[in-house]
């Protein structure tokens, strides 16, 4: 981590290559360690783009079924795997890792990306890739340890992850309120909330003609518009919602995530948190994970999940004695 700190500047070309270069090494040390959790990769939909890694726990929960956790990687809309390849195959097998040993049966999917597809299709993939594991919950309980808990889905999603995570459960009518209801909790890090923050540039406009059709249609669609435009009668359904920010973050990502925590702390029953990845830069926030360095954050949404699935079952205990 002393060697992230050392690097000049915020912005993704500022950092990329000095923050692979940092992680690379350290997380080719684990490789055995990374790739010893078990793993299956299935295909949730039509085209290669709907393939999807699972990393199952080897060890049972206290409750009977494990919790899942679905990743959503980055990657501007136009890049972006599920692993990298080349100097960078373990990511996201790290994520995946990291979280299953922490008892998350742990989903990383890869969606359609910019110019094969137009706005909602990721939000799309990512919703039938939820949609595909809840189906498949006995075939894959047959895989792992232990049941995955279809009733107990988290859901994380990393820079413009929560673009089309904020979509699929919140644009109208695209997610089925009976999947809706089995998401107890989301993690947004490091999101583009949306497109024109005062003062910077988030270096994805030139992309509203090709996936957003035109400025109006990304501004109605952007995450911190569909989220204030959640019917007051329905943010009771709203999952709980906790917020990673890196300290050095991009000024975008910086004034997009404060626009978006001061929205949802606004709206009267949205349970909101943050957590400050000390340290961190966009990337290497993800990239530290099963390298054993500065993975404090991610210990922090652990527990945050933990508490959430406990407070779930007590509610749902309650009405049931009801």
């Amino acid at each position: 981590m002393d060697t992230i700190a050392k690097i000049e500047g915020v912005e993704l070309e500022q950092i990329i290559k000095p923050t692979i270069a940092a992680f690379a090494p350290v997380l080719e040390e684990k490789r055995q360690e990374i790739q010893a959790v078990p793993k299956k990769t299935f295909k949730y939909g039509k085209t290669d783009r709907h393939q999807l890694d699972i990393y199952f726990p080897t060890t049972p929960s206290r409750t009977g079924k494990l919790p899942i956790l679905f990743f959503i990687y980055g990657g501007g809309f136009t890049s972006g795997d599920r692993t990298l390849g080349k100097h960078a195959d373990l990511v996201y097998a790290n994520v995946g890792a990291f979280f299953s040993e922490r008892g998350f049966v742990t989903v990383v999917p890869d969606y359609r990306l910019v110019p094969y597809v137009t706005y909602p299709g990721p939000a799309e993939d990512v919703r039938d890739a939820m949609q595909w594991v809840v189906e498949h919950t006995a075939k894959l309980a047959s895989l792992s340890v232990e049941a995955p808990d279809a009733g107990s889905i988290f859901v994380m999603a990393q820079s413009v992850g929560p673009v089309h995570v904020s979509a699929a459960l919140w644009h109208p009518g695209l997610m089925s309120e009976e999947l809706k209801a089995c998401v107890k909790g989301v993690i947004f890090i490091g999101g583009a909330y949306h497109l024109h923050p005062e003062g910077a540039q988030t270096g994805y406009e030139e992309l509203v003609d090709i996936y957003w059709g035109s400025d109006e249609q990304a501004e109605r669609t952007a995450p911190l518009t569909l989220f204030n435009n959640i019917p007051e009668y329905e943010l009771r359904n709203v999952p709980r919602i906790l917020m990673v920010e890196s300290e050095n973050e991009p000024k975008w990502a910086e004034i997009t995530g404060n626009d978006f925590y001061d929205a949802a702390k606004a709206r009267r029953g949205v349970d909101v948190s943050r957590v400050w990845a000390k340290g961190h830069n966009h990337l290497s926030v993800t990239w530290c994970l099963s390298s054993g360095q500065a993975e404090e954050w991610a210990e922090e949404a652990v527990i945050w999940m933990r508490m959430a699935r406990i407070t779930r079952e007590k509610v749902e205990g309650n009405a049931k004695g009801l």
